[in-house]
């Protein structure tokens, strides 16, 4: 029996992906490109979150997706500046002639709206496309505040962590949360918290993933955690320890959270709404749960604080 059931495709994968490039810097302008996202799911929360670190507000505008996911797909609000108001179309769109896109439509993804059609739709690609693609738009300020989270030395353990923590902890938790079996759920979970003690160790090394700089995989790494006592320990059943029985990852959420500008990419009730909402086979009743009291992140980071004198 699979372990997982046909709602996962919410999250993304990395099947029949657009994988698009910008056009000649001549050809680009400010406003050109939109970032289409929900700011519920993690893969399009690292979007936003690098679009905040890097300044683009003036730049790349986003547009946001409803909160619930419907039957259909993703919507966008009335009056959104797209041509319609459903994913879906726009995928049908962007194949023009060669007929309907047939697999996943997925956010986020990078839209033009010169050609009306999705350049990219790959998460990873989006996100370095973000951190250094649109520099050249943005005024010598932004530039200068621009936080840069993927350096040319790093790249290549950027994406290599990017792959490992998708494989290793999202897919653990995607399939805990949609198990069928008790078989497939135990394995999973125990898979996940054996990842998670893995993280545990190498942040007491070192403040971030790699090194003392935040980098991609950690903002990757933010947004699961930051959404593992909101929902995924509760709905997804992923309740083998709280994520306090890590301190050190307690602490690395609490770090990023506090950081310039992250916050504000963070809705703690969009989130809950749209995971208790979206997904009837693990919620059909789609009532919300009261808690977790979340104002833990805003409480004093051990990695921020001074040293104690001797």
């Amino acid at each position: 029996m699979e372990d997982v059931v046909g709602a996962m495709h919410a999250f993304g994968h990395e099947e029949g992906r657009l994988e698009g490039h910008l056009a000649p810097k001549r050809s680009c302008a400010s406003g050109r490109y939109l970032l289409l996202a929900v700011a519920a799911c993690p893969e399009s929360h690292q979007a936003l979150i690098v679009h905040k670190l890097k300044r683009l507000d003036g730049v790349v505008p986003i547009v946001l997706a409803n909160t619930q996911l419907a039957a259909n797909g993703w919507a966008f609000p009335d009056g959104c500046p797209l041509p319609s108001q459903s994913l879906n179309d726009l995928y049908d769109r962007t194949m023009g002639d060669e007929g309907p896109y047939r697999d996943v439509k997925t956010l986020p993804v990078l839209y033009d709206s010169q050609t009306g059609r999705i350049v990219n739709n790959n998460p990873t690609q989006i996100l370095t496309m973000l951190n250094q693609e649109f520099d050249f738009l943005s005024d010598e300020e932004a530039q200068q505040a621009a936080v840069d989270v993927c350096p040319p030395s790093l790249q290549p353990r950027c994406l290599e962590m990017l792959a490992r923590l998708n494989r290793d902890v999202s897919s653990a938790i995607r399939a805990a949360g949609f198990a069928v079996s008790q078989d497939g759920y135990n394995r999973r979970v125990a898979e996940l918290f054996q990842h998670l003690e893995h993280l545990e160790q190498s942040l007491s090394k070192s403040r971030f993933l790699l090194g003392s700089d935040l980098t991609l995989p950690d903002i990757a790494l933010f947004t699961i955690l930051l959404r593992f006592e909101l929902v995924y320990y509760s709905l997804f059943k992923c309740n083998l320890r709280p994520l306090s029985f890590f301190p050190k990852l307690t602490d690395f959420v609490k770090d990023v959270y506090q950081m310039e500008g992250v916050a504000d990419t963070v809705d703690f009730d969009v989130i809950k709404a749209h995971y208790y909402t979206s997904f009837a086979s693990i919620n059909p009743s789609r009532v919300l749960a009261a808690g977790p009291d979340m104002t833990w992140l805003e409480t004093a980071c051990k990695a921020t604080q001074p040293p104690t004198a001797a």
